[in-house]
């Protein structure tokens, strides 16, 4: 419930493949959630899949903002910076969030290998996406599962992709498949 594992392994390989940039989180979403708007219940949770948060609780406004200021805006500020440049520098650019999702959540089985998030607007990336991951048989894909790109985990997107006119989706990819070092390398 900490961290998005076996992501950050998947996302440096996507980024090699694709010859793109990365932002890396090195926080736990426990800390402050960066893909959630601050200020919101879900940005510093007291509780997550029925386990309490005692670092979280009881935060005052001047500890929030701490955290916002050390982790979040940072991490936003280089986002926005790499987006930028690659669209001021003319080439291609879409964002591609990628995140990582439990087997079990609030003791719900969540059958989907793969999900991709997007906003319900503009499907020229998330759709082919979808349809290629589809043609295997072998493969779970979520739409809008395990979580909806429409709500609040859609922000980064929301936040950056939006406002320049890109492509954008979100990959979330589930926990047990990409763990190993083999998992990693063919989850991108």
């Amino acid at each position: 419930i900490a961290w998005d594992m076996g992501i950050g392994a998947v996302a440096r390989r996507v980024s090699d493949l694709l010859d793109a940039p990365a932002a890396i989180a090195g926080y736990s979403r426990l800390v402050i959630d960066l893909n959630r708007a601050p200020g919101i219940a879900s940005s510093i949770v007291e509780e997550s899949d029925r386990v309490r948060i005692p670092g979280n609780i009881g935060l005052s406004d001047a500890d929030r903002s701490a955290r916002e200021d050390a982790i979040f805006h940072p991490y936003h500020d280089a986002i926005g910076a790499m987006l930028d440049a690659r669209i001021g520098a003319g080439r291609p650019t879409a964002l591609v969030c990628l995140h990582s999702f439990t087997p079990v959540m609030d003791d719900v089985v969540r059958p989907w290998h793969i999900g991709i998030l997007w906003n319900g607007r503009d499907g020229a990336l998330p759709l082919p996406l979808i349809e290629s991951l589809r043609a295997d048989p072998d493969l779970c894909v979520g739409d809008n599962e395990p979580y909806d790109g429409r709500g609040d985990v859609g922000f980064t997107m929301q936040r950056h992709a939006d406002p320049r006119g890109i492509q954008n989706v979100l990959s979330e990819s589930r926990q047990d498949l990409i763990e190993t070092a083999s998992g990693k390398r063919n989850g991108a």
